[in-house]
C-alpha cells in the first residue's frame, strides 16, 4: 500500500472513522438485483474493490479477498415506522459509526428500496481505496447518461489507490490545515460577546480546540507515513 493509503487506515479511531459516507436519494424505485448487477459491472471493474488491507510484518499490503462475495457488500435495509427523512437520518448516523469488517474488502452499499416514493442509497467506503474526488468519479462511472442505459459520457476514473490522494503534507494539504485552524480562530473571535453570555459556548469551543490539538499530536508521532 502507498504511505498515503497506509496513513489512512492509522488514522482511525473509534470516535472518529476514517470512512467515506455517501447518501444518494432516488425519485424511482430500483430493485436490489439490479443494482448488484450494476455494481458488479461498472464497479467491480476496479480490482482494488475486490482487496482488502492487511498488515505484514508492520508493512501494509492490498490483498485480493478469494472469497469475496458480493452479497455481503450490496444489501437491503429497511426503515422503520414512517420510513422517512428522520428514520433514514438515525440510520445514518449509526452506520457512520459503525466500522466496516476488516476480514473482507471495506466497502459496502445499502439499498433501501422503498423510500419517499423512490429508494434510498447509502455508500460506506474507507478512505484508504480512494479520496472523495476519485470516488465520486468512480461513481458517476456506475450511472447512465439517459435512460436507454447508454454508458456516461464522461472520462474514465481513475483507478482507485494509485495516485487518487492528496497527499497530506503537500502544499494543498497543508493550505487545508491552515485554513481550518484560521477559520476556527475567526469563530472564537466572533463568538466573543456570545462566550460572556452563554459560558457552554465558551466550553464546547475549548473542547473543538483541544481536540484539533490532539488530533495533530496524533499524526506527529505516527511512522513517515
Amino acid at each position: 500500500m502507498t504511505a498515503v493509503d497506509t496513513a489512512w487506515l492509522r488514522m482511525d479511531r473509534p470516535n472518529n472513522l476514517m470512512m467515506i459516507c455517501g447518501v444518494m436519494t432516488l425519485r424511482e424505485r430500483i430493485e436490489l438485483d439490479r443494482l448488484t448487477a450494476t455494481i458488479e459491472k461498472r464497479f467491480l471493474c476496479f480490482d482494488r474493490f475486490r482487496q482488502r488491507p492487511v498488515e505484514v510484518d508492520g508493512v501494509m499490503y492490498w490483498e485480493t479477498d478469494r472469497a469475496f462475495d458480493i452479497t455481503r457488500h450490496v444489501v437491503r435495509a429497511a426503515l422503520p415506522g414512517k420510513a422517512g427523512h428522520k428514520q433514514l437520518q438515525t440510520l445514518v448516523s449509526r452506520l457512520e459509526s459503525t466500522p466496516l469488517d476488516p476480514a473482507r474488502p471495506l466497502w459496502q452499499f445499502r439499498l433501501v428500496e422503498d423510500f419517499d416514493g423512490g429508494s434510498a442509497l447509502i455508500t460506506r467506503i474507507h478512505h484508504c481505496y480512494a479520496d472523495g474526488i476519485a470516488l465520486t468519479r468512480v461513481v458517476l462511472s456506475m450511472t447512465d447518461a439517459t435512460r436507454r442505459r447508454s454508458p456516461a459520457n464522461a472520462a474514465p476514473p481513475p483507478k482507485p489507490g494509485h495516485g487518487a490522494h492528496h497527499d497530506l503534507w503537500s502544499p494543498a494539504g497543508l493550505s487545508g490545515a491552515v485554513g481550518l485552524a484560521l477559520k476556527a480562530g475567526a469563530r472564537i473571535v466572533d463568538k466573543g460577546v456570545e462566550i460572556w453570555r452563554d459560558p457552554a459556548t465558551a466550553v464546547a469551543l475549548a473542547r473543538q480546540g483541544a481536540a484539533l490539538a490532539g488530533g495533530v499530536a496524533r499524526l506527529a508521532r505516527l511512522e513517515q507515513d
